[in-house]
């Protein structure tokens, strides 16, 4: 399975304004909580995602490489399910509103200047 994760990062960046390299030490640290939280038999809370569990299934072998096998439990958040369903019924979601109100607030700062 291939990951792009420049295309990501740039995506997010572009949604977000928060700095490529800021975006990437997050992501790291919400790594390394996840890892964490693992070793303690414990889930982790990705905000507006929900609940993660990572379920370790054994390990395989591949091209004569050890690799561990691993699924995710996850309880789906509120907030996530409410947008899903609102985006299928093309209703506004809370996405779209955030991402018109930042593009509303970008342009009156263009303006003002």
């Amino acid at each position: 399975m291939q990951f792009n994760h420049k295309e990501t990062y740039e995506h997010l960046h572009r949604l977000s304004g928060v700095s490529i390299q800021d975006l990437k030490a997050t992501f790291d640290a919400l790594g390394t909580y996840m890892i964490l939280n693992f070793m303690e038999d414990k889930q982790s809370y990705i905000p507006y995602i929900g609940n993660l569990k990572t379920v370790y299934e054994g390990e395989d072998y591949v091209s004569g490489t050890k690799k561990a096998k691993v699924s995710f439990e996850i309880e789906v958040d509120d907030m996530y399910i409410k947008n899903v369903g609102n985006a299928v019924d093309n209703n506004d979601t809370d996405i779209e509103k955030r991402i018109l109100q930042a593009i509303g607030d970008e342009l009156t700062s263009i303006i003002s200047k």
